[in-house]
């Protein structure tokens, strides 16, 4: 059995190639495309002769090694080598995002944006309005802010912030600061913790249970 050729370390060029004469020019492209549907096979899609050839070019894909006669053949065991490198980095898993460091990044920039727009409301303690400086020990009020948060990014993005104002801001508003809001058990901004106000009452669902049971049995009805 004959030696698989050592590969060089220079690309040959069609352009190149033409020069030299019509023979060595049609040789490399013939070459290039029983590369190229080798290495079809190997991926299980295709891949065409020019972007086989842009590959080797660009020094992604092995280079033909020169034979006798200067005709450039590539190495199928090297190809297949190449090929086999290539189908084991994409089934690897994308790299691992470190959900904590996101998570801090997602929180940095909500807290400053209740910030700054906490610091533009004006006149929100007067009346039957109700604040309570430790916002963030309030779930609710916490699930409020955020989604009122993630409303204001899309409506910033596609310029409907007045449409933000009406719709999100002034429904939540009332939720919020009102006299009989998330924070009325904070009196004169007096914060109760969390674990000291009352919650509503609720017991634990039954395995079995479905919501909007009729629905089901309807379509279960249905499918009968």
């Amino acid at each position: 059995m004959s030696e698989e050729p050592e590969v060089t370390e220079d690309v040959p060029d069609v352009a190149a190639a033409a020069g030299e004469g019509e023979g060595s020019s049609v040789d490399f492209l013939l070459a290039a495309r029983d590369a190229a549907g080798f290495l079809s096979e190997a991926f299980g899609r295709r891949l065409s002769t020019a972007s086989f050839r842009q590959l080797v070019i660009d020094r992604e894909a092995p280079a033909p090694a020169e034979t006798a006669g200067g005709t450039a053949k590539w190495s199928m065991t090297e190809l297949r080598a190449w090929a086999d490198a290539v189908l084991e980095a994409e089934a690897e898993p994308a790299a691992a995002v470190d959900l904590v460091e996101e998570a801090e990044k997602s929180r940095s920039a909500f807290v400053r944006w209740i910030q700054g727009r906490l610091s533009r409301l004006e006149s929100v303690n007067e009346g039957d309005n109700s604040w309570c400086p430790v916002w963030w020990d309030h779930p609710e009020a916490v699930d409020r802010l955020h989604a009122l948060w993630l409303a204001y990014i899309a409506a910033e993005a596609e310029g409907e912030l007045s449409g933000w104002w009406v719709n999100h801001w002034d429904r939540h508003y009332a939720f919020l600061f009102g006299h009989e809001g998330v924070f009325k058990q904070c009196p004169g901004g007096r914060h109760i913790k969390a674990q000291e106000r009352g919650w509503l009452a609720y017991e634990a669902v039954p395995d079995k249970w479905l919501p909007y049971p009729e629905r089901v049995q309807q379509k279960e009805q249905e499918e009968a």
